[in-house]
């Protein structure tokens, strides 16, 4: 909503922190995130460049890997992580570590929102993020663990996709079955356990 500030992990292109700094106005921040190796195999991505044609006012640039991802306490209104979950496993980030910061980063009552490919819940997340997914069952219980009360799950299933295989397979990619889950900092701040 107007005002708020929002944290878009792994942004990429930036695409949805363009549609947040809208979504704030002038008196909204948006914070793009982007790992320095994720800027090296993707220039696109360089913050340098960005601004080029990201002009608004409103939005700045975090350029860090995940393990060092940090912000003050209660910076943030919403964290967005969109398709981008598994790769903090995946290039081996600390993620229960990244989960109790972002507890600490959003304002009481603020909300991460996390979608991603779903994936086989018995298979190790190993083997999840190797296919380039996680399970929304894994997903919940490591949120819930970092003390995140779960508002909304949304399960979107494709057809066209079993979970067995890595989402860029020919055939497959666009087609996943998907997940979007909803998790809120209780309002008096403390974690839930």
């Amino acid at each position: 909503k107007p005002g708020d500030r929002v944290l878009d992990v792994a942004s990429g292109g930036g695409y949805l922190a363009l549609l947040f700094s809208k979504l704030v106005g002038p008196k909204g921040h948006v914070d793009i995130h982007n790992t320095p190796g994720w800027i090296v195999q993707f220039p696109s991505m360089d913050p340098d460049l960005q601004k080029q044609y990201m002009k608004q006012p409103n939005i700045g640039w975090i350029t860090t890997s995940w393990n060092e991802l940090d912000a003050p306490a209660d910076s943030y209104d919403l964290i967005m992580l969109g398709q981008v979950y598994h790769d903090i496993i995946l290039e081996s980030g600390d993620f229960v570590a990244l989960n109790e910061r972002f507890f600490k980063m959003l304002k009481p009552g603020g909300r991460l929102v996390i979608e991603d490919h779903d994936a086989i819940e018995t298979m190790t997340l190993n083997e999840q993020v190797y296919l380039h997914r996680i399970s929304h069952g894994d997903v919940t219980g490591e949120l819930l663990r970092a003390g995140f009360r779960a508002a909304d799950m949304v399960l979107m299933k494709s057809g066209h996709d079993d979970r067995r295989f890595n989402v860029f397979r020919p055939g497959l990619r666009g087609r996943t079955d998907r997940f979007i889950a909803v998790f809120e900092k209780p309002s008096d701040g403390k974690p839930l356990r």
